[in-house]
């Protein structure tokens, strides 16, 4: 092989390693924009589920809450007192929250895993800045 032939082989071994480089990073990115999409805030019908944390930036913040499928039937509680009974997976509307109420930590009766937590937030007003 020639020196030219080395060149060119070189150069298409970084072209792909570049374009491998590119989609693993392309796909972490992706997986990052899941994760944000979980952690950003609500300003509207907040929807709930076990060990789910979530931000509402709205005065009085409606939810639901969705129990996990295994039983027949739960008590669902939010800061410990009860709101309702819902059959396993589907949603239930526990109720409207202020900042006042806030953190609301929603927990099912009988369920061993991580509650669900609502933080409530009002976010600042600004001035005008235009002149």
């Amino acid at each position: 092989m020639g020196r030219h032939a080395v060149g060119r082989f070189g150069s298409r071994r970084r072209v792909l390693a570049l374009g491998a480089a590119t989609l693993v990073v392309t796909g972490a990115l992706g997986g990052c924009a899941d994760v944000w999409r979980e952690m950003q805030g609500d300003f509207g019908p907040v929807r709930l589920g076990p060990g789910v944390t979530r931000a509402c930036y709205k005065e009085s913040c409606n939810v639901q809450y969705t129990p996990p499928v295994e039983a027949v039937e739960y008590t669902v509680r939010a800061n410990g007192q009860v709101v309702g009974s819902v059959a396993g997976g589907q949603p239930l509307d526990v109720g409207s929250y202020t900042l006042q109420d806030s953190p609301v930590t929603i927990t099912v009766d009988g369920v061993d895993r991580s509650a669900a937590v609502l933080f409530v937030f009002v976010p600042p007003l600004y001035p005008d800045r235009t002149p």
